[in-house]
């Protein structure tokens, strides 16, 4: 029995009437869409996909060109920096020993061309010289070291260094502020040298004592000792004896007990400027023990300066230099001198001597004296620039 309700054509969306719907219309427009969908979301999936591992590599390639770049730049400014380096760190330029003249007039402008002395073969040569020549030791360099507060005129330290790149030794000799020295003036104090003729007539007066000119020297102020142990972080040193002692008139006051302590820039000038206390009472050898505690300290922070975190410092060091250094070396110069510095063994390569220990009184003013044959002992051996001995002094005899 056929139903009652309309029966569906095969045809999609056709009843069996042959009427159509708008319903079914639409619903078979959107069927026929639904199939599609999928197939273009893959296909932006895809795309998308392609155009992100494009950006990706982009992005990849540009960050290597980019390192490469920086790399390069590093590259180019090590070299640079090294290149500078090479030109401004060397050593110091030694100034040629003079060569002895002669009597003779050979070659002299002032004699006439037919003057017979010229036309002499005899004369024109010049007779043999029994003296050796003069000849300077490869890659040896001496310092004249100087200590003054900026106040007084004369000298609180005097040591003449050598430094001896060869071998890398450095020697440092101690000169007593009381060591007497063969001048006209009434005292005859080496440390009075330099307030009465500045740097060229200390020079000068330490070649009577030591028989050659230093090649170069270096002041330096004691405000400047104080900054340069701030800077390293003070010093660990025992302290030999008691100090006591007040000076209005020098501005110094100085208090510390015998024993390990840890100093400071201050504490340290103290300890180095200290001779005797308000009683009398001190160093039984005066000035002499305050040169073994100087050298005792210097050796104490040579070693300090060496640790790596000190070195980590050098640019703040460097301008401290600068600021309380009066030297004749050029900064190149000092910066190869501070490169030599580090390979020197504070315990086997650094040696300090004190120039004489033997004391007098002269005119009533106490003196260090030294005897020619025992200071000349010391400088052949130490500080002597020279590839032959050092042979004779101008010493005063007391």
């Amino acid at each position: 029995m056929a139903s009652g309700r309309p029966k569906r054509s095969s045809t999609s969306g056709r009843r069996a009437n042959g009427t159509v719907k708008l319903g079914d219309v639409k619903n078979s427009v959107t069927a026929s869409k639904k199939p599609n969908k999928p197939a273009r979301k893959t296909a932006d999936k895809n795309l998308k996909r392609k155009g992100g591992n494009n950006s990706k590599r982009v992005k990849g390639k540009r960050s290597r060109v980019a390192v490469a770049a920086v790399l390069w730049t590093v590259i180019i400014l090590a070299a640079l920096l090294y290149l500078a380096y090479k030109l401004t760190v060397k050593p110091p330029i030694i100034t040629p020993v003079p060569t002895p003249t002669t009597s003779h007039n050979i070659d002299d402008p002032q004699k006439p061309e037919d003057d017979n002395t010229t036309q002499n073969p005899q004369n024109s040569i010049p007779p043999e010289d029994d003296t050796p020549a003069i000849v300077r030791k490869d890659n040896f360099y001496t310092f004249l070291v100087i200590g003054k507060d900026k106040v007084g005129k004369n000298t609180d330290v005097l040591m003449v260094g050598s430094y001896d790149a060869k071998n890398v030794q450095a020697n440092i000799v101690n000169i007593p502020r009381d060591t007497m020295v063969n001048v006209s003036r009434k005292v005859k104090k080496i440390n009075a040298a330099y307030a009465y003729g500045g740097i060229e007539n200390l020079k000068e007066e330490i070649s009577l004592l030591i028989g050659f000119k230093p090649d170069f020297y270096i002041l330096v102020e004691l405000d400047g000792f104080v900054t340069l142990i701030d800077a390293i972080d003070g010093v660990d040193f025992y302290v030999p004896i008691d100090m006591d002692y007040d000076d209005p008139g020098q501005d110094l006051s100085i208090h510390h007990k015998k024993g390990l302590k840890h100093l400071d820039g201050q504490a340290a000038l103290e300890v180095v400027r200290f001779r005797h206390n308000n009683d009398g009472s001190g160093y039984p050898r005066q000035d002499l023990d305050r040169i073994q505690t100087t050298q005792n300290l210097m050796t104490a922070v040579a070693k300090k300066m060496i640790n790596l975190k000190t070195l980590l410092k050098i640019n703040e060091l460097v301008d401290i230099a600068k600021e309380n250094l009066d030297t004749d070396l050029k900064a190149g110069e000092m910066l190869w001198l501070a490169k030599e510095a580090l390979k020197v063994d504070v315990g086997s390569g650094l040696h300090f001597y004190t120039y004489s220990e033997e004391t007098c009184m002269y005119k009533g003013l106490s003196y260090v004296y030294a005897t020619e044959d025992e200071a000349l002992k010391l400088i052949n051996s130490t500080i002597n620039p020279y590839t032959t001995d050092i042979t004779n002094l101008d010493l005063i005899k007391p």
